[in-house]
Formats: C-alpha cells, structure tokens, sequence
C-alpha cells in the first residue's frame, strides 16, 4: 500500500545527527552516538551470552570456579566490544 501511495522510496542523503537536547534544569546534553553498530550488537550478544549462560550457571549449578572466570571474562570481553561501537568515530 505504501509503495501506491507514495512511489518507491528515495535514497537520499541520510538524516544528520540529533540535535542537543537543553533540560529543563538549563544543562545541555548531547545524545549518545553508536559509531559502530556491529561492534555494539556484538558486545551486548557476547555479555548477555557472558553473564546468562556461563556466569551464573557456573556459580549457581557447577560451583566451579573456572566456569566463573571464563564466564566473566566473555562479560568482560562484551563490555568492552560494547564501549568500543559507543565511542565516536574520529572525522
């Protein structure tokens, strides 16, 4: 329906970055920027796969202390993959 009504969609420049927002309180705050996408995606898989499948599994069930170190070091892994798709890209 979409397509009769308005034709096929342009692929024109994309939208620029989101403006600062100014609070009420009258500080301005930039929003968060992902500059990567993948790498984001990635950490937040790689951390929750960290925290619900090893980590807690190896302390509640196995009581197994190098299920508990790799489990938190998959956590720490995504965390990082995670900050990493945050951080600006340099222009």
């Amino acid at each position: 329906m979409g397509l009769m009504k308005g034709g096929l969609p342009t692929f024109g420049r994309a939208p620029g970055a989101p403006a600062p927002v100014k609070l009420p309180s009258g500080k301005v705050v930039t929003p968060i920027q992902i500059g990567s996408g993948r790498y984001f995606v990635f950490g937040l898989v790689v951390l929750l796969i960290g925290v619900d499948a090893v980590l807690v599994p190896g302390y509640l069930v196995y009581k197994n202390a190098y299920i508990e170190l790799a489990g938190a070091m998959l956590t720490a892994a995504g965390a990082i993959s995670l900050a990493w798709g945050l951080r600006k890209s340099e222009p």
